[in-house]
């Protein structure tokens, strides 16, 4: 909720803020690649390295990502975010 409502008054997160909303959205980006790759048979240690890698090293080009489509989201007044394939 704290998201949003920072999202909706056009505030800054905090820093503890910043890095709980990183820590989330590391952690779903991880999930999702991690339940996409077993689907795939795909999911290698050398391969989920890379993934937890990436998902350590780029949060702010990801979080970057989320909030922007988010803000679409709102401008648009869509019911529910969707994914782009």
């Amino acid at each position: 909720m704290v998201v949003l409502d920072r999202l909706n008054q056009g505030y800054s997160f905090s820093k503890n803020e910043r890095a709980l909303f990183h820590q989330v959205l590391r952690t779903q980006y991880l999930v999702s690649r991690g339940f996409q790759m077993l689907a795939d048979d795909t999911l290698r240690p050398a391969e989920w390295k890379k993934v937890r890698t990436y998902a350590k090293d780029n949060i702010d080009f990801v979080a970057e990502l989320v909030l922007a489509e988010f803000r679409r989201w709102r401008a648009t007044g869509s019911s529910s975010l969707q994914r782009r394939r």
